[in-house]
């Protein structure tokens, strides 16, 4: 009685080993394919982190890794009269503008245009 007890114990810690090692692979792997993931906009991959420079037009928007909980930044304006853009996150929203040149400070993202050339600025994104 004692061997088979013992036995049973022995292959029950096995199996729970098991499957607590196959849910920790799963749970690594997961996290590891989200911090991998891409904005769909191939053009904007450089700004996915929030720390670009880039000329971007009017009415383009991008999605970003949530950092300073921002996940999408969309120029909205850019003219003779200045530039505005807003961003949006899980539970915010945010907007500036600037004429001439924009510069502002989001959730600690400084955000900033050197030029203007038509519909398009040259953004830089700082975290």
């Amino acid at each position: 009685m004692k061997s088979t007890h013992r036995r049973s114990r022995v292959l029950s810690t096995a199996v729970f080993g098991a499957v607590l090692a196959l849910g920790l692979t799963g749970a690594v792997t997961n996290t590891a394919s989200a911090a991998e993931r891409k904005p769909p906009t191939s053009g904007f991959r450089a700004c996915y982190d929030l720390n670009c420079t880039k000329r971007i037009e009017e009415g383009k928007a991008f999605n970003a890794n949530g950092d300073h909980g921002i996940t999408r930044v969309r120029i909205t304006r850019v003219s003779s009269s200045g530039v505005s853009l807003s961003v949006s996150g899980p539970n915010m929203s945010a907007s500036c503008s600037g004429s001439p040149h924009l510069n502002c400070t989001i959730n600690g993202l400084d955000i900033w245009t050197t030029s203007r050339r038509g519909d398009t600025a040259v953004f830089h994104i700082w975290p």
